[in-house]
């Protein structure tokens, strides 16, 4: 049990630090590219992870009702479309 929570934090320590730094280089490459300020993207990036929230408790209600494959499925096949055009 013990060897479970460990495990569990350093997985939760890596995701978190991952997502910190996906954001940091998608920060500089907007800043690079499009020469925006760190001063407008943060709104916008805090904006995002506020609606970030919602969407989790959305997904987990989801995968009770559908199950794990089909909420993936179902909901990757809009997010690629929106990704398309």
């Amino acid at each position: 049990r013990r060897r479970i929570f460990a495990l569990a934090g350093l997985f939760s320590l890596d995701a978190f630090a991952g997502g910190l730094v996906m954001n940091s280089i998608v920060i500089h490459w907007l800043s690079v590219t499009f020469q925006a300020s760190e001063r407008e993207l943060g709104p916008i990036f805090t904006l995002l992870g506020l609606i970030t929230v919602p969407s989790l408790s959305v997904a987990h209600w989801l995968t009770r009702k559908f199950g794990d494959i089909n909420t993936m499925v179902w909901t990757h096949i809009p997010s690629n479309i929106c990704l398309i055009f």
